[in-house]
C-alpha cells in the first residue's frame, strides 16, 4: 500500500461510500420495470444525459491521454470531431424516430425489422463494441495502486462492485453515480487549471512553447 495523507484517505473513502449509497443502497429492494431498469423510464434529463455521456467517454482517458501526449490537438480531430458530427446528424434526423419506435435496445430494433438472427448478431457485435474490460482494468489498476494488492484480486473487486450496483439499480444507478462523478471531475479540472496558472505557468505561455506538431490537426502525420 502506498503512503497517502490521512486527508486524502478521507476523500477516497468518502467517494467510495457515496458511490455505494447512490449505486446500491438508495435503490435496494426497489422493483424496477424493464424500461426503468434499462432506460431509466425514458425520463433522462438533459443534465443526466450530459453527465453520463461525459463520464462514460472519460473511461477511455488512458488511450486519449497517450495520443494527446504524442500528437497534441490531433486527438480532438480524430476522436471528437467525427463523433460530434455524427451525433448532430443523429440528434436531428434519427433520435425522434428511435424514441417513437419504443424499442429498449439497438438489437431490439434490428430484430423487429430484420428478424431474430439479425438481432442476435447485432447484440454480439455491440457486446464487443461496448465491452467494459477497459473500465474494469482502469478501476483495477487504481485499486492495486491505492491498496497494494495483486492486480488479479483488484480486477475481481472492481468487477464485483460494478456488477452489484448495475444489477441492483440498472441504468438509473449509473446515471446517479455519473452525475456525482461529473461534479468531481470538473471540480478537479477547475482546481488543476487554477494551480497550473498560480503555481506553474499560465496556459498561453505553455502553449507558445509547444512544438508545432502539437498544434497541427494531423499531429505531424
Amino acid at each position: 500500500m502506498i503512503k497517502i495523507h490521512l486527508f486524502d484517505w478521507i476523500i477516497i473513502y468518502s467517494y467510495i461510500i457515496i458511490l455505494i449509497y447512490y449505486g446500491v443502497i438508495s435503490r435496494f429492494k426497489k422493483k424496477l420495470s424493464e424500461k426503468d431498469f434499462i432506460l431509466s423510464g425514458r425520463k433522462l434529463s438533459l443534465t443526466g444525459f450530459i453527465a453520463t455521456l461525459v463520464t462514460t467517454w472519460y473511461g477511455a482517458i488512458l488511450g486519449i491521454g497517450e495520443n494527446t501526449y504524442l500528437y497534441g490537438i490531433q486527438t480532438w480531430f480524430i476522436f471528437s470531431l467525427p463523433y460530434y458530427f455524427f451525433a448532430l446528424l443523429y440528434a436531428i434526423w434519427i433520435s425522434k424516430k428511435v424514441r417513437e419506435a419504443g424499442h429498449v435496445s439497438i438489437p431490439d430494433q434490428f430484430r423487429y425489422h430484420y428478424g431474430e438472427q439479425a438481432g442476435i448478431i447485432s447484440a454480439l457485435i455491440l457486446s464487443f463494441l461496448s465491452s467494459p474490460a477497459p473500465y474494469i482494468l482502469s478501476m483495477g489498476l487504481l485499486i492495486q495502486f491505492l491498496f497494494g494488492i495483486e492486480l488479479g484480486i483488484a480486477l475481481i473487486f472492481s468487477t464485483f462492485f460494478s456488477i452489484i450496483y448495475i444489477w441492483n439499480g440498472g441504468f438509473p444507478a449509473v446515471v446517479r453515480t455519473d452525475i456525482f462523478q461529473f461534479i468531481l471531475m470538473f471540480g478537479g479540472f477547475i482546481l488543476l487549471f487554477w494551480f497550473l496558472c498560480i503555481k506553474i505557468q499560465n496556459p498561453i505561455s505553455m502553449l507558445n512553447q509547444l512544438p508545432n506538431n502539437y498544434l497541427d490537426p494531423l499531429g505531424g502525420n
